[in-house]
């Protein structure tokens, strides 16, 4: 089968070395995210070395020699973020976002490209890194759970929401609250669970959310993703144990 070019523009999400010097990177795209072999890509001399750095935006011309294998032949380098690798909670919040992106977007979701992009761009740029990992771990974990977040998930009701709750699929009223035996919490961990999911990606950098509020409902929401979509977010432990 003879092989077919293709190329891709799109962010390093990881890279791992293959056999001596090759590696496989992940690539997302606006469209989907590629798994790609790069020849010499851990050859620190080689042209394609630039294929392994996390973060950076590049455009990778590929062969395709099977229906799910691609193999570049060439890189260009868009974007370069590597001044977030010395930096470590903002590097860790770009790895956070990166290790969400491949174990909970599958085929056909929307994924979180324009999330992505304005996450790596804030963190560049000094803006709060708890305030960036709550906000894409809630992109992350609406499409693989998707809880309800403009009315009571039990009776549909739109005012009085006291609750929240990603065992119970979302807000609750005060009324379905005490039926469930869930206590009233303080609005601000209400108002930070919303923002976290309605804020737009070119509006990331337009507040900083409260700290200890928003540290509760990041631990929260990795918890949901790792107990209802069986999933380990590695990351996040090197997190909290460099210290929010």
């Amino acid at each position: 089968m003879p092989s077919q070019v293709v190329s891709l523009t799109g962010y390093i999400l990881s890279s791992s070395k293959y056999q001596d010097k090759d590696a496989i990177i992940s690539l997302l795209t606006p469209e989907k995210i590629y798994q790609i072999r790069v020849r010499g890509g851990f050859d620190v001399t080689g042209k394609n070395h630039s294929a392994t750095l996390i973060f950076n935006k590049v455009t990778v011309d590929a062969n395709r020699t099977g229906e799910n294998f691609l193999s570049a032949t060439g890189v260009k380098t868009l974007e370069n973020h590597t001044s977030l690798y010395p930096k470590i909670l903002p590097n860790l919040v770009g790895q956070l976002a990166g290790e969400i992106s491949l174990k909970v977007f599958a085929e056909g979701d929307s994924l979180p490209y324009e999330y992505y992009k304005m996450t790596l761009e804030a963190l560049e740029k000094g803006f709060d890194p708890l305030t960036l990992a709550f906000i894409f771990s809630c992109q992350g974990i609406k499409a693989g759970i998707s809880p309800e977040i403009n009315e009571c998930v039990n009776c549909g009701k739109k005012t009085n929401l006291v609750s929240f709750s990603y065992d119970e699929g979302g807000f609750l009223c005060q009324e379905c609250a005490i039926e469930a035996n869930y206590p009233r919490q303080d609005i601000n961990y209400l108002k930070t669970i919303r923002y976290g999911f309605l804020v737009k990606p070119d509006q990331l950098t337009r507040a900083v959310l409260p700290p200890n509020t928003t540290y509760k409902a990041l631990d929260d929401t990795i918890k949901a993703l790792e107990s209802q979509l069986g999933i380990t977010v590695k990351t996040y432990k090197l997190i909290t144990e460099a210290g929010f």
